[in-house]
Formats: C-alpha cells, structure tokens, sequence
C-alpha cells in the first residue's frame, strides 16, 4: 500500500473531471467502493463489505482486472468472484462488533463499505487517506452518488437515505484509533456528515 490512499464513493460531491485528474497521476494509489469502479475501471481496487452488492455486481467483479478486496460479513460465501490467473482478490471477514479492528485480515464494517475500506487502508501501510464521495447525504436535485446522471436515475428517497446520519456518526470512533497509529485522514466533502476529520478540497491535495 501507498503512503496515501484515495478512497472513491459514491456520493454526490464527487466530480469526474477531478476523478479523472487524479487518474492521470495517481492510478495505483486509488481504491473504488461498490459502484464508483463501473466508472472507474482503471482503479487499482474495487472494494466492498455489502454481501448484497457483491452478489448482484457477480459478474462485473468476474470482469475487474484490478485488485478486488471483498470483506465479507459472517454468515455470506467466501467464493463470490473466485481468484484467477489474471485477477487478484482478497477475501476479509467484516465484523459490527467492534468499533475498529487491527487485526489483519478483519475490518469493522459499522453499516458500510465506506467505513470498512478505511479500516482495510489504515491495516495496509496507509499514512494518510482521502476521502472522496463520503457524503452520507444527498446532492443537489436530490441526487444520492455522483453516477446518478449517467445511470438515467436520480432516486431521492428509499433505500438506506434514513440510516445516513446514524452511520456518518460512526466515523467519530475511528478517530482515537487513527490517531494512535498517526494517519492522517482528510474527507473531501464540504457538505458530508462524516464530521469526524478535518475537511479540504480536493484540488488542494491533487
């Protein structure tokens, strides 16, 4: 892993163009959570701890040619996208019974993939980890990721909306975790509810 690691998910703050700038300089250091990897296939990883996701993404994760890292909640199948010659795949167990994990080969999930891929870069190497599209709230128009648009689909309720905030408040126990081992973690999101890290814009740190 990387002295720093971007994190893309799928909320609406995230610009493409900007994604794109940072595709040009940084490939290997950026890992997709769920569905951002339809629109970055270049990305070094995809990631994800939602045993549905994996399920129904089965053969986009047959296709992927980057590292897939899947954390896989007890009681789900551990051979959803099965290793190959020419595809890589790390299987990790997600747990909701702790707050963090720093045990390899484990990362807390507390109701997301976006929380459970920056417990899996902090258990890798990672000094500092970007995030972008860590919204946990909706966008203008109502929009809920930045790929509504070219999906066709702008969906402004349902789902999982109403669980948000409680699982942005999860981040705060992160913190004392990431501050103990020193890595820096910076959210890209002005408007996000994850408050638990400073916040800047993402041309600053391009």
């Amino acid at each position: 892993m990387t002295d720093t690691v971007y994190l893309v998910g799928g909320g609406p703050s995230a610009e493409p163009v900007l994604l794109m700038e940072i595709a040009n300089q940084r490939r290997h250091q950026i890992i997709a959570i769920n569905d951002a990897v339809f629109w970055l296939p270049w990305t070094v990883a995809v990631f994800s701890a939602d045993a549905r996701w994996m399920a129904d993404r089965r053969d986009l994760l047959l296709r992927y040619r980057g590292h897939t890292i899947l954390a896989v909640p007890d009681g789900h199948p551990r051979d959803i996208a099965p290793a190959s010659a020419s595809r890589s795949i790390t299987y990790l167990r997600a747990v909701q019974d702790r707050p963090w994990s720093q045990d390899a080969g484990v990362v807390a999930l507390n109701g997301t993939s976006g929380f459970a891929a920056l417990n899996y870069a902090a258990l890798t190497g990672a000094r500092r980890v970007v995030l972008i599209g860590y919204d946990y709230g909706l966008g203008p128009n109502g929009r809920r990721h930045w790929y509504d648009e070219s999906l066709g689909t702008v969906r402004v309720s349902g789902g999982d909306v109403d669980r948000w905030e409680h699982w942005a408040e999860h981040f705060q126990k992160a913190v004392p975790y990431l501050s103990a081992a020193g890595i820096e973690v910076v959210n890209t999101s002005a408007d996000s509810r994850v408050t638990a890290f400073p916040c800047r814009r993402l041309e600053e740190l391009l």
